[in-house]
This record gives C-alpha cells, structure tokens and sequence, in this order.
C-alpha cells in the first residue's frame, strides 16, 4: 500500500487529509484541525490498513490496551472522528455492519507530507509619500471608520442578532404506502431533534408543529403562531428501494425560499442520510453551509433496524391503545435485527409506560416490560439523554417523583432543548410541591412548545395549586387546542373543586366522559363530585361496576359511594376486595391500609400506613396535590390510628413533621384553602397533645 518513505513516522493522505503520525497532527485542506487523541488514533488505524476492514474488537484493543471499553464509547470516536474530517456523508470513514469500519477512499501515492500552511498575509505593496496636503483627509477617514467601528461594536452588544429559528413540517409523501408515511413522520421528527441540539438554533417542539402545520400553505401564520423566522419543508418519494427527499427552507418573513436541496437517498443510507441532512440546514440556517454540528450518534449501524424505529417513533406519537401495541412491535423489530441500539430501547420503555396510561395494562406488567428496556438505553448510551428520560417516564408513573427529577435533571443537562423532559421536570417538582420551580419548567417547555395544549394544562395545575384564577383561561385554551384531551377537564375540575364550585366541576368531567365514556378515571371523579354535591344516587350511577383491574382512585370512590348510600355489604365487600390489593404505586399502598382499616383491622392498618412511609423514598407518603382533599383524610386517618397505638406524643411527632411539609409546600406558592384547612387541622392535633400532659398516653 502507498506508505512515505519514513516508516517511523508515518504521514498518510487521503481526500483533503492528512494524518501526521509522528507530529501528532491532523490536518484538512492544508490546515490543521483540533481533535481529541482517540480519533486521531482511529484515523491512523484505518489509513494503516488502506481501505481494509478493521473489525471493532481490534479498534477497541489498538485504541484502548488493557481497558474494558463499550462499543457506545468507539461510536462516539468514530462520530467525533468524522465530524474532525468533516466526513458528514459517512464516505470516507465506512460502517461495516456489524464488523467494523474501513477507509472508503484510497490513500494519496506521495512520499513527503503536506506541510500545513498558516494563513499568508497579503504581501504590502509600497505605498507613495503622503503628499502633506492630503494628509488631514486620510487621517479624518481613519477618524470616520473609528468611529463606525465602535458605533457598530457597540450597537451589536445592545441589539444582538435574533437568533435564528425553524419549524420542521411533517414531510409529505408522493406514491408511498403507510410504511413510507410512517418513515417519512419518524424522519421529520429525527431531523427536528437534530436541529433542537444545535445551541445556535431555537427549533419549536413537534407538537405545536404539528397543530401548526394545519397553516402550512400559509407559512407567514406559521412563523407568527411558532415565533419562527423559518420554516422547512420537504417532499419524500419512493423511487424503487431508494427515496428522493426535496427540502427547502422558506423565510416567513416574506414567504420567499432561502434554500433548496435534493438528496438521494439509497436503500441503507437512511440513518447516516439523517445526520448529514440535519448538518445541511444547520448550516445554511446560521449561514455556514455544510457545518459539521456535534451530534449524538444514532446508536446503530443497520438501516433496517434504523427504519424500523422511525415506524415505532411514528406509531408512539399517535398515542391509542393499538397504536402503542404496534410501536412495541416496531422497536422489537429494530431490536431483534440490532439489540445494541441504545434509542429503540427507550422508545419500547416510552411506549411500555404510555400503554399503562392508555389501556388497562398494570403498573406492574408495564415495568416489568419497561426496565429491561431502561436499564439497556442507560447502559448503552450513558451519555445520552434517551435513558433517562425514558427512566423518570417509569419513575413518574410509579409515583416516585424524587427519583424522576434526578433523572430527568441529568436529561435536561445534555439535552437542554427537549420541550417534553422540561414538561416531565416541572410536573416531577409540582408533585412535591415546589410550586415556584415547577412553573419555571413549565414556562419553557411552553416557550419551546407553544401550541402544546399539555403544555397548557400543566401550567394551569401550578397556577390553580397557587389558587390563581387565570388557571382557568389556561384550561379552556387547551381545550382549544385539543378538545379531546382528557386531563385538560380533569384538571379543570380539580381547579373548581379548589374553588368550592362543586357543580362547574361537574361539568367539566361530564364533558370528558362523552368523549371517553370507558374511562374509570373520569367516572371515579365525577362520582366523588357528585358526593361532594350531596348526591349518592347520582354518584352510584355514574360510576358503574367497575372491573377487576380497577383503578385505586375508582375503588376508594365505590367505597364512599356505598358508605355514602348505607349499603354496608358493598363496603365491606369492596374494602376486602382493596385490602387483598398489592400494586406498586402509593396509592395502591394507602387504599389497602384505608380498607384494613374500614373492616376493623386497626393493628394491620397501622402497619401497611408504616410501610407505606418507609417506602416513600423522600416522597411526602400522604399529601397528593392532584386531588381536591389533598389526602388529607388518610394523613388524618393514620394520625388517630397511631394515637390508640402509642399515645399522643407519637402522634404529635408525626404531625409536626406532616405541617412541616406542608408549610414547605405553603412558602413554595402551594396556596388553596385545603392546604390551611390541613395546617389548623394539624396544629390542633399538636396543641391538644401538648396540654393534657397528666393524662398519660391516649
């Protein structure tokens, strides 16, 4: 093979490059280039073997002797060796599936390197004697273009330049079946998360997107609605195993187009295509084409698997039972072809999870699908935010919201750009009842989303937490944006139940069971609101027999309905039915120590309220800030129940540790009445233990 005639320190070329050995020196164009010794090593390695397969194993034993390294980390070597050599076609440095990589142009046949070159200055042509006359004028434009300069530089610090700004639209498709539309949606999304980690960019999220792109032929609304100073379209056609993909990028200033750009794209071509496309508008965005950006890699090296995770992206968006089944197909489809892929775990843990929320699937059967799936993504991609984001999904559902903010917390640092993970943050910090910071969150996952009604409702939870009356303008705008969001009613309803308004609340719930009428959430809701109305019957009704996967929250609501009616039979029976309840989530917990405490089974009750607490893992065991009574109740419940047990003095330790938290909550924007209702509550508690000392333990 071509070598120089120096074996001891060799030089090799190739393309624009030249890789300096013994100098230690990469170098692009004649110029040197900044890069990390890894890829720089990787580099040498695969000039070494000129164009021949180098199997990942030795890549990993040549660049890491006697160290235990994961394939993640030689990705990530590749990806920052390709970005070094601006290699964003993956041409130069080529992926063997599942072997290796190899050098995908040949070597230059030279014996003496190419000195990198600084930049020359322009040699100074002499210049003539000043004539004297003339000199005050060459010395006033000098004075003139002083001035200007400082003017501009001064100017530029006040009104620095807007930072440029792009709508990814959902790519159409010409001649495609439903797998290339499902491509084409998982596409767009990719590319519009690949622009989102560039820092020079701000790149709405795809739900507002989505709703917006209902404008699309009308792109001066669009860039008015999403704040955006582009938008990019695109049209994706089939040609045979291969497609066509025509994007252009059009100001919304005027409606004209700034950019075009055809990309051919061959069958098994798509992943890397991905990240050479989302580098193309980068670049013409901030007005450097063809930038390399610093990417996460895609984490696989098979097309197949790669399409298959777009069609589970695209089906997990579409957020039905069935929709969700499919995607868990989907990504065990790119599993099975490459069980390395660190995003297809995430998204199967994602869909996992959205499936409890969506179906009747258990808490427990939905994590016990999703940890292998998040233990994986972690593994895998520890430098990723996929893993864990992906793991405070699980956390959330689960209850354990002081676990969720960690991770989402370590999410949001590497992915800053992500509307969802702040949503997931600022909810993570509303369950705990630190309001003031949770808004912060939800602020910007709006500002990132702003036509997201979720992102709507979750800022109308903190500010009807904080009893303000603008919660309510928040609800309805989201029930604009998506009518047949439940939580948008259901949290609307909670506001009202806050404001004593029993019967608007009422409303709210009957018009989120006309849009879904199975839904055990609504029916337990609006049966506790009408209780709260003084109407069992009503109550009874609406919440039907339920079935024996039922919620916790439609269990405790059928037992208060039955103590409600008189019909003791039906309590007892519904109170044995959740003390044989043995479910993960704290609210599966506290209804079997409310029901052992409902059949008489004080001794036991108290022991499932202790071990409920010390499961809580920093999480407040009682206070639950989404329903109108706080929990209040089952704090009270174990407050007396511990009282008859061991006396007062335990009792009045356990409540001053309970208005401690809830006075955190209060200093922390938590304002409705419930919430001093609780704190006198407490207080007399703690006041009547403290001034009957001689009676001994009560």
């Amino acid at each position: 093979m071509p070598r120089p005639s120096d074996e001891s320190s060799p030089v090799y070329r190739f393309e624009t490059v030249q890789v300096d050995v013994r100098k230690q020196i990469l170098s692009v164009d004649g110029r040197p280039v900044d890069v990390e010794p890894k890829p720089f090593a990787l580099l040498a390695v695969l000039a070494e073997a000129n164009g021949g397969l180098v199997s990942k194993n030795e890549l990993l034993e040549r660049l890491w002797p006697r160290q235990v390294v994961s394939e993640a980390v030689l990705t990530q070597c590749v990806l920052r060796a390709r970005q070094a050599i601006g290699d964003t076609a993956h041409r130069i440095i080529v992926t063997v599936h599942r072997q290796g990589y190899r050098l995908g142009v040949p070597l230059h046949e030279q014996d003496a390197p190419i000195a990198p070159q600084p930049d020359e200055p322009e040699q100074a042509s002499p210049l003539p004697l000043i004539q004297p006359k003339r000199r005050w004028l060459r010395v006033a434009l000098l004075a003139l273009v002083l001035v200007g300069a400082v003017l501009y530089t001064l100017l530029r610090s006040k009104f620095p330049p807007a930072t440029p700004s792009v709508a990814v639209m959902p790519l159409e498709v010409r001649d495609g079946d439903d797998d290339d539309r499902r491509i084409a949606s998982g596409l767009s999304d990719a590319l519009l998360t690949r622009l989102a980690q560039n820092p020079r960019l701000r790149v709405p999220a795809r739900t507002s997107v989505g709703i917006a792109a209902a404008h699309r032929n009308d792109l001066r609304q669009v860039g008015r609605e999403l704040l955006v100073t582009h938008v990019l379209e695109g049209l994706m056609r089939r040609d045979g195993e291969n497609y066509t993909l025509h994007l252009g990028l059009v100001r919304t200033s005027d409606g004209f187009q700034q950019w075009a750009r055809r990309f051919d794209i061959a069958r098994g071509e798509l992943a890397s295509a991905e990240t050479m496309i989302a580098s193309e508008v980068g670049g013409a965005l901030i007005g450097q084409p063809g930038m390399a950006q610093s990417l996460a890699p895609i984490g696989t090296d098979s097309d197949e698997a790669y399409r298959a995770y777009l069609n589970g992206n695209a089906l997990r968006y579409q957020r039905t039972e069935a929709s969700l089944r499919w995607a868990i197909e989907r990504y065990s489809d790119a599993l099975r072809i490459d069980p390395q892929f660190a995003a297809a775990h995430a998204g199967s843990a994602n869909a996992w999870m959205l499936l409890y929320e969506y179906s009747n699937l258990s808490l427990a059967d939905a994590r016990r699908a999703a940890q292998e799936h998040v233990d994986a993504a972690l593994r895998l991609a520890p430098d990723q935010a996929i893993g864990y984001s992906a793991n405070s999904l699980l956390l959330l559902d689960s209850g354990d919201a002081v676990a969720a903010e960690k991770a989402l917390r370590k999410a949001v640092g590497i992915d800053p750009a992500d509307a969802t993970t702040q949503m997931w943050l600022g909810t993570s910090l509303t369950y705990q009842g630190r309001l003031i910071e949770a808004r912060k969150w939800h602020a910007q996952a709006l500002a990132l989303d702003p036509l997201s009604a979720v992102a709507e409702v979750y800022l109308g939870i903190d500010e009807a937490l904080a009893f303000e009356p603008g919660a309510a303008a928040r609800f309805e705008r989201a029930i604009a944006r998506d009518p047949r969001l439940l939580e948008s009613y259901w949290q609307y309803a909670l506001f009202e139940r806050f404001r004593d308004n029993p019967q608007a609340a009422r409303k709210h719930l009957e018009q989120a069971l006309e849009i879904e009428p199975s839904s055990e959430y609504t029916r337990a809701l609006l049966a506790d609101t009408l209780l709260a109305s003084a109407d069992s019957e009503g109550a009874a009704r609406v919440l039907g027999a339920g079935s024996d996967g039922s919620l916790a929250i439609w269990l405790r609501s059928a037992i208060a309905v039955a103590r409600s009616t008189g019909d003791r039979a039906r309590q007892d029976a519904l109170c044995r039915i959740s003390a044989e309840r043995r479910g993960p989530h704290p609210e599966d917990r506290l209804l079997v120590a409310t029901a052992l405490a409902c059949l008489d089974e004080d001794s036991a009750s108290l022991q499932q309220f202790e071990a409920h607490i010390a499961a809580s893992n920093g999480n407040d065991p009682f206070v639950r800030l989404f329903e109108p009574d706080f929990g209040i109740p089952d704090l009270m419940q174990y407050l007396d129940l511990l009282r008859s047990a061991r006396g007062g003095d335990a009792a009045k330790i356990a409540a001053e540790a309970a208005r401690h938290r809830l006075l955190a909550m209060r200093d922390s924007g938590v304002r409705p009445p419930i919430l001093e209702r609780a704190l006198a509550g407490l207080q007399a508690i703690i006041v009547a233990d403290r001034e009957i000392p001689g009676e001994g333990k009560r």
